[in-house]
C-alpha cells in the first residue's frame, strides 16, 4: 500500500480528532476564562469526595469560650418614672450585668518642654549636659510614636502615607512620610546592639538552620537570607548569594553543624553540613 493510499484512509480519524477537540475547548471555556473566579477553577480546585465524617465539633468536646475581661468601671444604668404610664419605680426588679469592651476616643499628642540645664564644671572645664528616661538623644518625636511608626511600616505594613493618615486620625499629630523615614532610621539604630547579640548567638549555636530566597528591592535581584537555632532568628537582606552572607553571620571559622540545602556557597564556608 502506497503512502498516499495511508493518508487518505486516516483523514477522517484526523477530521474527527480535530472536531473533538474543539468542542472540548468550547466546553472548558465556561470554567476557565477570564471571569471565572479561582475557586471555581476546576484544573486547580478539583471537586472533593465526600469524608463520611459527621459535621460539627467531636462528640465530648467541651470547647472554649473568650474569657470575660474584669471591668475597669462600673456603671448603673438606672430609670426613675414608667416610660408608658410616668409611674415611679422604686426598687429594680433585677440587675442585668453586660461586659462592654470599648476603645478610648482618639487623643491628640502630648507635647511636652524640656529645658536641659548644662552646667560647666569648674574644676576641669568639662560640660554637664544631662538626661532623661523620656527624652529622645536627637529628633522632635518620643519613643512611643517611633514605636507605634516602626510597628505600623513592620507588623501592620502599611506604606509610609497610610502612617501619615493613621496618626493624624488617632492621634492629631502631623507627621511628613520624610520625618516616618528618619524615625524608620533612628529605630533601626537603636536596634543594632539586639541585632548584634542575636547575630552572636547564632555564631556560638552549636547547629544552625540557614536558607535563602530570591526577592526584588527596586526592580533588581536581591537574597533574603535567614539563619534559625532553637531560640533565635536572624534576617539578612544582600545583594549577594555567595559566600559573603555566610561568612558575615556564622564567621570564617565555624565549628558547629549547619543544616542546609545543596546550594554551593554553603559547603565553601563550612565544614560539617546535614542536609535538610
Amino acid at each position: 500500500m502506497r503512502k498516499e493510499e495511508v493518508c487518505e484512509r486516516c483523514k477522517p480519524f484526523f477530521e474527527l480528532l480535530l472536531k473533538e477537540i474543539a468542542e472540548l475547548k468550547q466546553r472548558l471555556l465556561a470554567y476557565e476564562n477570564a471571569h471565572t473566579p479561582p475557586s471555581k477553577n476546576r484544573r486547580h480546585y478539583p471537586k472533593r469526595e465526600p469524608t463520611g465524617n459527621p459535621v460539627g465539633a467531636p462528640q465530648g468536646y467541651a470547647g472554649t469560650t473568650r474569657p470575660t475581661p474584669v471591668p475597669d468601671t462600673v456603671v448603673d444604668v438606672r430609670q426613675e418614672v414608667c416610660e408608658k404610664c410616668l409611674h415611679l419605680l422604686g426598687r429594680p426588679a433585677k440587675i442585668m450585668k453586660r461586659i462592654i469592651e470599648d476603645i478610648p476616643e482618639p487623643q491628640s499628642a502630648l507635647v511636652t518642654q524640656y529645658n536641659v540645664h548644662a552646667y560647666l564644671c569648674k574644676n576641669c572645664a568639662t560640660v554637664n549636659i544631662p538626661s532623661h528616661p523620656d527624652l529622645p538623644a536627637e529628633g522632635r518625636f518620643g519613643y512611643n510614636p517611633r514605636a507605634q511608626i516602626a510597628l505600623l511600616k513592620y507588623e501592620d505594613r502599611l506604606p509610609l502615607e497610610k502612617i501619615v493618615n493613621t496618626l493624624q486620625r488617632q492621634y492629631h499629630l502631623t507627621i511628613t512620610p520624610a520625618a516616618i523615614l528618619k524615625i524608620l532610621d533612628r529605630v533601626t539604630g537603636s536596634c543594632e546592639p539586639v541585632y548584634c547579640h542575636i547575630r552572636q548567638q547564632i555564631k556560638q549555636a552549636a547547629n544552625v538552620y540557614a536558607d535563602e530566597t530570591g526577592q526584588k528591592v527596586q526592580g533588581k535581584q536581591w537574597w533574603t537570607w535567614v539563619f534559625t537555632t532553637l531560640t533565635h532568628a536572624l534576617f539578612l537582606i544582600r545583594k549577594s548569594r555567595g559566600q559573603k552572607p555566610i561568612e558575615e553571620v556564622l564567621g570564617d571559622n565555624y565549628q558547629g553543624i549547619l543544616n542546609c540545602d545543596g546550594w554551593k556557597s554553603y559547603p565553601k564556608k563550612v565544614n560539617c553540613i546535614q542536609r535538610c
